[in-house]
């Protein structure tokens, strides 16, 4: 028997720290229905600075189950898929990343359709445990099953379980907003933590797909990851030239302002980082459009990112079976049964 301990985001980072514990599990959050740069940005920061713990058995993302919301577990798939790629790409060894429930309730929740949601599709960045304060559970692999046959579960009806949303990207959202025209005045001084009536109001006239999340029907914007600021910004853009770019369609009451500079987008779009980022034309999502000229469900902005068939090519093949065999060290371990501080 071993003892683990619990670390918050904030542990110190000197290596003079007494730690107690036999292992370690350094909670990095929570994700409920969002899934931004500002949460992915706070989630790495953490791990990056996890190097000083010893006996580090992975990271934890913290999740609330009471009250359920269906619509909160395409963001807590897509979080647990970022991290294990960003864990496998920046350390040496391999650490794992579970879910941390709120409750022991939460955990007993867990099993059945939302554990079988984690891993359908042969999602291969699954959760590798599931925990609550009184126990930690190695998620087991099963039989292969499909996303499909959840489409009738009561716990995931409401949600289209073959996609989740985009990894967040700073770089995407940069480059987005290097080209457009319309953006947010900082001095109009828009309260976006409490005042999204401005938002509302565009995107009931404009398509604002590229800035929205719709589990429902599994649309997911490649830009619905950025901040608050951003998507203003973008949502400005698009109302800006749907009116034919007229000056008196970025006001707003003074929180919307006009770049005034000879760029073009094509050039933006031309370099090779914000081509990767975002693929094809950008007129999508330049130009604004009517909502109703739109079809309802569609996948046109979706790239194979937000399946889980992603590609990068700095996470190695060898850093994967590294992992699998850790793993299964991992549950080994696991089976002699823990206690937590």
């Amino acid at each position: 028997m071993f003892a683990v301990e619990i670390l918050s985001g904030h542990f110190p980072v000197t290596k003079d720290v007494d730690l107690i514990a036999d292992r370690y599990i350094i909670d990095l959050g929570e994700v409920s229905n969002e899934w931004d740069i500002d949460m992915y940005a706070n989630f790495t920061a953490i791990i990056d600075k996890s190097t000083s713990v010893i006996n580090l058995i992975g990271f934890a993302i913290e999740v609330n189950l009471f009250p359920y919301s269906v619509k909160s577990l395409p963001f807590i798939k897509a979080a647990v898929r970022d991290m294990k790629q960003y864990v496998i790409s920046k350390r040496k060894s391999p650490v794992f990343v579970g879910l941390n429930f709120f409750t022991a309730e939460g955990l007993k929740k867990a099993w059945g359709d939302f554990e079988e949601y984690m891993v359908c599709d042969d999602n291969p960045f699954k959760p590798d445990f599931y925990m609550s304060n009184e126990t930690i559970i190695p998620a087991y692999p099963g039989e292969p099953l499909e996303c499909s046959s959840l489409e009738n579960s009561p716990d995931i009806e409401g949600i289209e379980p073959h996609y989740i949303p985009h990894t967040p990207t700073t770089d995407r959202c940069n480059c987005i907003l290097s080209a457009i025209y319309c953006f947010v005045n900082p001095e109009g001084e828009l309260n976006l933590e409490e005042d999204n009536s401005i938002l509302k109001s565009i995107c009931q006239q404009v398509d604002c797909r590229s800035i929205e999340n719709r589990p429902e029907s599994g649309d997911y914007g490649l830009f619905a990851g950025c901040s608050k600021l951003q998507k203003h910004s973008i949502a400005f853009n698009l109302f800006y030239t749907y009116h034919k770019c007229d000056p008196d369609s970025c006001d707003w009451n003074g929180h919307a302002k006009l770049k005034h500079s000879n760029h073009s987008a094509y050039a933006f779009q031309d370099l090779q980082m914000c081509k990767e980022e975002i693929p094809g034309d950008w007129k999508e999502f330049l130009i604004g459009v009517e909502k109703s000229t739109v079809a309802n469900s569609t996948k046109t902005l979706q790239v194979k990112e937000n399946s889980y068939q992603t590609s990068q090519s700095h996470v190695s093949q060898d850093s994967a079976e590294a992992s699998k065999v850790s793993l299964a060290i991992f549950l080994i371990s696991l089976l002699s049964m823990i206690y937590i501080y």
